[in-house]
C-alpha cells in the first residue's frame, strides 16, 4: 500500500450540457483523488449549459452532496 502525497490538489473540470454524466464523473474523480493525495478539491466550471446541469450541480454541493466540490456557472 502506498502512502498519499502530502499535497493539496485542485482538479478543474469544464463542462457543458452533461447533466447525466456529472455525478458519476465527480464521484469517480473524488475516489481517485482521495487515494492519491491528502487533500483535494474538485472545481466544476459550467460553460453556460442549456440542460439541467446547474440544478444537478446544486444538489451535489448541498448538505447530502459530494465533498470537496466547488461550482462556477458561466452565463
Amino acid at each position: 500500500m502506498t502512502s498519499k502525497l502530502p499535497i493539496f490538489l485542485t482538479l478543474v473540470v469544464p463542462v457543458r450540457n452533461q447533466e447525466n454524466l456529472i455525478q458519476p464523473w465527480i464521484a469517480k474523480f473524488g475516489r481517485a483523488l482521495s487515494e492519491l493525495v491528502s487533500d483535494y478539491e474538485i472545481v466544476i466550471v459550467d460553460n453556460a449549459s442549456e440542460d439541467d446541469s446547474i440544478q444537478r450541480l446544486k444538489v451535489l454541493t448541498g448538505v447530502d452532496g459530494l465533498p470537496n466540490l466547488q461550482i462556477y456557472a458561466l452565463t
